[in-house]
């Protein structure tokens, strides 16, 4: 006897009603969703593409001169837009490159116009290293002679970095001996090659101390601020940047009277040594010889 349960007939019906049921679950569900279009996944070619060139994360200026090189701290973003209203991004870094010469790039790659359009857009950072600060300081002055005019004669908004040693060595040297050590007459030599800007706009010296700005700043720290005071241009400021400070921030107002305190006693030492030459009294030997009797 055949089970009533077991019959084909039985069998293949319920086969049938689970085939359409499953099929019609995912049909179900799927009418509730517009479907994905073909174009979300091969757009195509884009119709705008735009090209910008944003500064490096960390990084304080858009272009660094060191003793050891020019660099140029932009990465390379390049938008695509498609006619479906979908957009990309991609990031690339050729300026990043190990065969990258920024010096090259702005003698060679861009014209007379493109200089000075490049300069009046983007920040140039002079770092002034003085870690070594009683052996032979490193010269960066040797990179902007490199550049030449066609660099100098356009900067428009200059950062003047000084990396300073740590206290501990800077107070070795009284500050009256102060503008005798190498790495003042290096800051002199910047400065003096800072004359020659043009057209500069705007101007801060960063001086940045290896420890934490709890530790305070000191008469050693500011007065390598004070090579900048003859500067034609005056619209400078002080800024200082600590150990685990993001950015440079400017100095308080205290600091920025104990700075002026520096300078006043600078000129008062400056105008006696003057004063002192001029009243010294010279001896000239006599190139006369008296005849002597034989």
């Amino acid at each position: 006897m055949v089970d009533q349960n077991q019959r084909p007939g039985k069998v293949a019906t319920n086969n049938k009603v689970a085939a359409e049921s499953s099929s019609a679950a995912p049909a179900s569900r799927s009418a509730h969703r517009a479907p994905l279009s073909q174009s979300a996944f091969n757009p195509g070619s884009p119709t705008k593409v735009d090209i910008t060139y944003v500064r490096l994360p960390g990084a304080s200026a858009d272009i660094t001169l060191s003793a050891t090189g020019a660099t140029l701290n932009k990465y390379k973003s390049t938008k695509s837009t498609y006619s479906n209203g979908l957009a990309t991004y991609v990031k690339a870094y050729p300026f990043q490159n190990q065969g990258f010469d920024f010096v090259a790039h702005f003698m060679k790659a861009m014209s007379p116009a493109d200089r000075v359009d490049f300069l009046a857009a983007n920040w140039v950072e002079v770092v002034v290293e003085l870690r070594a600060y009683f052996a032979n300081a490193s010269n960066v002055v040797n990179q902007l002679a490199k550049l030449g005019p066609e660099f100098t004669d356009h900067i428009k908004n200059l950062d003047i970095k000084l990396k300073l040693p740590p206290l501990a060595e800077l107070s070795k040297m009284t500050l009256a001996l102060l503008p005798a050590s190498a790495g003042y007459k290096l800051i002199e030599e910047v400065v003096q090659e800072i004359f020659q800007f043009p057209a500069i706009g705007r101007m801060n010296v960063v001086l940045c101390i290896p420890h934490s700005i709890q530790d305070g700043i000191h008469d050693q720290h500011l007065s390598h601020a004070l090579p900048f005071f003859p500067m034609s241009f005056t619209g400078w400021n002080v800024d200082i940047q600590a150990q685990g400070m993001y950015k440079p921030k400017l100095i308080l107002r205290e600091d920025l009277n104990s700075l002026n305190g520096l300078r006043a006693i600078e000129v008062k030492r400056k105008e006696d040594e003057e004063l002192r030459v001029l009243n010294a009294v010279f001896v000239r030997h006599s190139i006369y010889e008296p005849e002597t009797l034989t």
